[in-house]
Formats: structure tokens, sequence, C-alpha cells
């Protein structure tokens, strides 16, 4: 699937040397909403947000972002939470504690959720107590908040500081898939694919388009989207993964870019495909998508430097021995691209000791010609 790219290169440079429920609105910017996307939260009460998640958090920026809020507003429980989720991520946990304890007791769901994270894994200074961790997630829950839900949901599935109820757990987590928590319908998936959740059909199917139109996951969608007679999901597949790009998914982006290169589901569009490859690789899909950017860009007589710069990324920095090995081939017909004069040989060298048998051929060929 990849590889389809690759032939026009090589030919061409070869002649020369002999890869449902309605969507909730977003909510409008905000000071607020400023120290919220800063700190990976997503607000009260709807869950159409695009914020950080908390893996990817500068916590940093979000640090002195929910400090400002809440040095302006000292009162404010909610924005006392985020700043104690930046602090988290920093490893400062004794301040962030002693915030989270303020924001619970002054009422604010977030912050109790995360207090409860604190004892569910004995984060110091709090101790190890996943029963005071599902009182605070019940807490937060009954109020609506949808995180809090969902980890209460994770006591009822594993039987941590709850009785364990698989069927209590699975109408939880469910439930805020159903109320458009896309971080629930992943779970819930994933949960049911290992066997640790009970399921419908129905149930299933939904959460895994909500995961993948969500821009998290789309690998269970696609398996049950694949499943139909040959072809005859495709338009649905492509309507999906375009929505998933939209939410964020790299990935999503990329395999878009794939359908619109073979009209896979959606019309045939060099352009369309040249850009959501483009945005897959800017968002680090470096190994295929920069590759095929950049040899898109090459053959339809772009910017060639920009090409060259792509198809670099993803011999740098995706390892794609493909990339690596157009490269060369541009370095060998184009001098001017070239870095420096070994930069063609460096890469040859390279490829064909990661077993390219073209790399190696055309190693021979350039030493023969030497020899002449």
């Amino acid at each position: 699937m990849h590889c389809m790219l690759h032939y026009i290169l090589i030919a061409t440079a070869l002649l020369l040397f002999a890869g449902c429920a309605k969507q909730p609105e977003i909510m409008p910017l905000s000071e607020l909403d400023a120290c919220t996307r800063e700190a990976g939260v997503m607000p009260r009460p709807g869950y159409g947000f695009n914020g950080v998640p908390f893996e990817k958090l500068d916590a940093k920026r979000a640090e002195a972002a929910c400090r400002g809020r809440l040095k302006a507003h000292p009162d404010d429980a909610y924005a006392a939470s985020l700043l104690a989720r930046a602090l988290t991520k920093a490893g400062k946990n004794d301040e962030a504690f002693v915030l989270l304890k303020s924001a619970c007791a002054a009422g604010d769901d977030a912050g109790c959720t995360l207090l409860g994270s604190y004892y569910y894994n004995g984060i110091a200074p709090a101790v190890f107590d996943r029963s005071r961790a599902s009182e605070l997630y019940e807490r937060a829950c009954g109020r609506g908040y949808g995180n809090a839900c969902l980890n209460l949901g994770k006591l009822y599935m594993l039987g941590h500081g709850v009785p364990k109820d698989p069927e209590k757990a699975e109408a939880m987590i469910y439930g805020e898939c159903e109320r458009g928590y896309f971080k629930a319908c992943l779970h819930y998936v994933n949960s049911v694919h290992f066997k640790k959740l009970p399921s419908t059909e129905e149930h299933y199917r939904f959460a895994a388009r909500r995961a993948c139109e969500g821009g998290l996951d789309c690998s269970y969608y696609r398996e049950l989207a694949e499943k139909k007679e040959k072809g005859s999901g495709d338009a649905e597949i492509a309507s999906v993964i375009a929505t998933a790009c939209k939410n964020g998914s790299a990935e999503a982006c990329e395999t878009l870019g794939e359908f619109y290169l073979k009209g896979q589901g959606v019309p045939q569009d060099d352009a369309r495909a040249l850009e959501h490859f483009e945005q897959a690789c800017a968002a680090g899909r470096t190994r295929f998508a920069c590759w095929h950017a950049g040899v898109m860009k090459y053959n339809a007589g772009g910017d060639q430097k920009e090409a060259v710069s792509l198809m670099s990324r993803a011999c740098r920095e995706g390892e794609n021995m493909f990339a690596c090995f157009d490269l060369a081939l541009i370095y060998l017909s184009r001098p001017a691209l070239a870095p420096d004069k070994e930069a063609a040989n460096a890469l040859l060298q390279q490829t064909c000791e990661r077993g390219n048998a073209q790399s190696c051929d055309l190693l021979q060929q350039l030493e023969a010609s030497k020899a002449d």
C-alpha cells in the first residue's frame, strides 16, 4: 500500500543510471478555556472540546497559564484543579494535592476526579486507598462529570474498591460513550475486545465508530467496516476517517491521503492526497506521510527543495529506507540538491546494508563506472 508512490520516481531516476450520535458543540474560547487547553482537561459540561491529551501536555506552559487564571480568580475551584493537573504532570504532587483537596471540597468535579486518582494509585502525599478513590469518583459522577463516571466504571469492571460488576461497568462506560466522550468509547471497545466487558454487537459497533471519529483509534472500526462485502463500505469508511482526521488523528489524515490517491471511497484526487499527507507529516507521521508528500511534490515538478526536505524527514526520522533510496537517486541526478558530494553514496550504502538490493546494485554500477 505504501509502495505505490515509489515506482514513478525510481523509474525516472534509473533511466539515468542504465504506503450516530450528534456531536456536541465545541465551547467558545475564553480565559478559562485557554487555561483548560494548556492543562489538557476538557471543560464542563460538554465533551466537544479539542483539548491536549495529558501525555502530550506541556506542563510548564500549562502551569503558567493556570497560575495566571487562579491569581486573577482565587475562588475559582475549577481553575485550581486545572493548575493541580499541570503540577501533577510536572511532578509537583505536594502542591497539587493541597489544591485538589480544596477544589474538591468546594464542589469541583474535575478536582474530585483527579484527587481520586491520587488515592487510586497511591501517589504521595496521598495514601493508597481505592475505596476512597471510588467515593470521590462516585461523587463527581453523580453530578454528571464524565471522566469520573468512566473511572468509576473501570473500578466496577476490575472490582477495585467496589464489588466487581461487569454489567454495571458496561452501562457506565458505554453511557459516557453515548454522551459523546470519545475516550470512554475507546476504553469500551478495548475492554470488550479483551473480554473484560459484556457487549452487544450494536454497542460495540457504535463505540468503535465513535472512537475513530474522535481521532483516538480507528483500528477497531476499520476491522469491522472492512468485513463487509469488498468495496461496499469504502465510502462510509472514508467518511469516518475524514472525521477522525478533522478531530486531530494524524494516522487518519495519512490514511485519508491514501484513499484520495487510490480513489477508495472518495474521488481520486492527487491534490487532496498531497494535502492530507502533508498534514499527517506535519503532525509527526514521518515514516510514510512525509515520504508520500515528498515524492508527489517531486514528481509533480513542485518545490524541489521542499520535496527533498520531506523525503529527508522520512529517511532520517521515520527510518524509511525507500525514502533514503529515493533521496540517493535524486542526489545523483540533481547534484545541486545534495548536501554534499558523498550524500548519495552514504545513503546507498546505508540502504544496501539494510537489505535494499537496488541500492547494492546501483553502488556496484557506480563503482564500475569509476573504474572505466
